[in-house]
């Protein structure tokens, strides 16, 4: 089974994000032991300028490498399928984080540009990348789509290299199943346009040690600053100069091998973690066991562990009549592993068991804040009372959870708010029972299937259509993006393993097991892209009906103050149950 601990947090989710949308030039500044040409030539608006801003650079950059680790190791180590193509000037590749493609095209046009100009050569890299931690940025979105892959290598050296031609680069991308438009022009045009190819490897930094601390570089960073300048300003060969400069490699060779050492530290902890199980709950055979009556439930015992001092709650997997339904068990296990992938702060442990001669699932107690909930309850249900921004972040945290079970049963009764103010979704056994008539996948849960039952909806619907009245502001909706994230990264052959035992016991045969499997990968796949299509329809509706521009503008500029408060909200949310998640572990050793 794939380890949760290798799906990202959410600082990484951000390194990544801000690297695929260019805000993270001063990350390659910083790890190139040499100075830059941004350095050189004056680009300050590539460079931290303050120590503050620097701290957060290389926060991102030690983030930004562990992302990379971890979706390289989660996905079994797969090499990059094809080649890359990189566009460059004088053939220059610094040992820094490179995101290319795999389109000589594109490669081809950067190379033109900079063989173009009278101060730089431009070549034409083919880029193959052995053994080498990548990424496909594709797997992550902020309301922008990329127009072909772009893939990011971690830190690398060269293997090797060799000299080609514009004519073999073209080659090599016609074998991947790229176009060329216009070849015989452009290789007659360009047939002195410098091309090689390189082999990269993934930097050893088992050597790399310092007693610096990132408080210490920071320290250091304002005379680096001062330092730049003098470079910049002064005359070459002045004492001054050489002074300055010889400082600058001073810092950055600090710089890079307190960055070195985090990074090998990345290696060993992703290596300990790709290697621990979760382990499910076990009761010891001191324990008592008693029927409890809990709403609709069904049957249900209170199971006190006396030998781990643990509570939990045990369904054996039966109907309602009394029949063996063992898949209603397998699902309540596939619902707490989807919880992990996505929402693993307020996720409820549960997995199947035996029991007193009855198979089923346990799961952990969970201490309810019974007015917190009754009123949750009650805001749904009866329209009474209003949700706190950071409640409404963790519905919607567990809505992509539903979405993917599709769960139709998520009516305001099946949430509990427990002590700690976390809300949980419970009692996920009606999961897929209206996948075939679902099979447009709606994202906004608009039809109410348990209506007949005398069910209210979902609960997400009741949420986003107050948002499309404007009565709930539309960014909250940003918090899906990460969940998303998450879900994208899983493997889709250890995903299918996750609803192997439901499916099979759900159907009668191999064959309809397979189709429903298929149906369940298939909400998983595109996630990203229907969380923006959600995010789209609802902002369209919103705005649709537009009375005032005047009265639309200031709502803009209103929700757009609001945003970074309930993204950094949502984020200390995180940060924090992240946190707890850690000590309770620390506490266990």
């Amino acid at each position: 089974m794939t380890n949760d601990n290798l799906l990202w947090t959410l600082d990484e989710y951000q390194a990544v994000i801000d690297y695929k949308w260019n805000y993270f030039n001063a990350i390659n500044v910083l790890l190139s032991s040499n100075l830059t040409r941004r350095e050189i030539r004056g680009l300050n608006r590539k460079l931290p300028q303050t120590p503050e801003k620097f701290k957060i650079a290389i926060e991102k950059a030690i983030s930004l490498y562990s992302a990379i680790i971890k979706n390289y190791t989660l996905n079994g180590r797969k090499e990059y399928g094809k080649k890359l193509f990189r566009g460059t000037r004088a053939g220059k590749i610094d040992m820094s984080f490179l995101s290319t493609s795999d389109s000589v095209s594109t490669a081809f046009e950067f190379a033109k540009g900079f063989e173009q100009t009278k101060r730089d050569n431009g070549v034409l890299l083919v880029i193959e990348i052995l053994n080498t931690p990548w990424i496909n940025l594709d797997m992550t979105t902020d309301g922008q789509g990329l127009r072909e892959p772009e893939i990011l290598v971690l830190p690398s050296q060269i293997e090797s290299l060799e000299e080609l031609s514009l004519s073999e680069c073209f080659d090599i991308a016609k074998q991947q199943g790229e176009t060329i438009q216009a070849e015989q022009i452009i290789l007659k045009k360009f047939s002195l346009l410098r091309c090689r190819k390189v082999t990269l490897r993934e930097l050893d930094y088992s050597g790399e040690r310092t007693d610096l601390s990132i408080e210490d570089l920071c320290n250091m960073y304002e005379q680096y600053i001062q330092d730049i300048d003098t470079v910049r300003s002064t005359v070459i060969d002045s004492t001054e100069y050489d002074e300055a400069y010889k400082r600058v490699l001073q810092f950055k060779e600090k710089c890079c091998t307190f960055m070195h050492q985090r990074f090998y530290e990345i290696h060993q902890s992703i290596d300990s973690q790709s290697k621990t199980e979760e382990n499910g709950i076990q009761v010891s055979s001191e324990y008592d066991m008693k029927e409890v009556f809990i709403g609709n439930t069904g049957e249900m015992y209170h199971v006190v562990d006396r030998g781990a001092g643990e509570e939990y709650y045990f369904k054996p997997a039966v109907s309602k009549n009394g029949s063996d339904r063992p898949y209603i068990a397998h699902i309540q296990e596939a619902a707490y592993r989807i919880q992990q992938i996505i929402n693993p702060e307020h996720a409820v442990k549960c997995n199947t068991i035996q029991m007193n001669g009855m198979f089923g699932a346990i799961q952990e107690k969970v201490s309810i804040d019974i007015e917190a909930t009754k009123a949750f309850i009650e805001y749904f249900d009866k329209g009474r009372g209003e949700l706190t921004p950071e409640i409404i972040n963790q519905v919607l945290d567990e809505y992509l959870v539903d979405f993917c079970l599709c769960n139709y049963d998520s009516h305001a009764s099946n949430f509990i708010i427990d002590k700690s103010g976390r809300l949980r979704g419970i009692d996920k056994e009606q999961s897929f029972r209206y996948i075939k008539e679902d099979e447009n996948r709606d994202m906004m849960f608009t039809t109410n299937y348990n209506e007949n039952y005398g069910e209210k909806p979902a609960i997400y619907n009741t949420l986003f259509e107050q948002m499309k009245q404007r009565k709930i502001s539309y960014k909250y909706l940003d918090s899906l993006r990460y969940r998303a994230s998450r879900l994208a990264q899983y493997p889709d052959e250890q995903y299918i393993k996750i609803f192997e035992q439901y499916a099979y016991g759900k159907v009668k045969t191999p064959e309809e097991a397979e189709s429903l499997l298929s149906r369940i990968l298939d909400r998983k796949r595109g996630i990203l892209q229907n969380v923006e299509q959600l995010y789209e329809d609802i902002y369209n509706k919103r705005y649709k009906n537009k009375t005032s521009s005047v009265l639309s503008s200031a709502i803009e500029t209103t929700e757009g103050a609001t945003r970074t408060g309930l993204i950094n909200e949502q984020a200390q949310t995180i940060k924090n149950a992240e946190l707890s998640k850690a000590q309770d572990k620390e506490e266990q050793k």
